[in-house]
């Protein structure tokens, strides 16, 4: 069985490194970008099983880049799950609507709760 492509994008190099280990721990192939333009380019040219996405990067914003998947045909169905301190009703909402498959405030949630998940939302 092929390993699931999963891309991260996330600014703090901390979060990213915890991620991709786990994610290979858990036989996924991890990829990580540290802000939306980086995160974008690879999106294209990887086309990942799953994006984790945060919403405050540096250039453009998690919402930029999700709403720029969304209006390409090659990208528009691509999974999306969000990643953020950011959690209040608003993004919330704004992330569904614009498609994700899940939504995470990152201190409500460990690591291997987001790899036992996006392993539910891949099957």
């Amino acid at each position: 069985m092929d390993k699931k492509t999963i891309l991260i994008i996330e600014d703090e190099q901390y979060h990213r490194q915890v991620l991709e280990k786990i994610l290979v721990q858990n036989n996924f192939f991890a990829v990580s970008a540290p802000d939306g333009y980086e995160g974008l380019k690879k999106i294209f040219e990887l086309k990942p099983d799953l994006i984790i996405l945060d919403i405050l990067l540096p250039g453009l914003s998690g919402f930029a880049v999700l709403e720029k998947l969304r209006a390409a045909e090659e990208t528009k169905k691509l999974k999306v799950v969000i990643l953020s301190n950011l959690g209040d009703d608003y993004d919330v909402k704004k992330g569904m609507a614009l498609g994700i498959e899940y939504y995470f405030v990152k201190a409500n949630w460990t690591p291997q709760q987001i790899v036992d998940k996006i392993k539910e939302i891949l099957k």
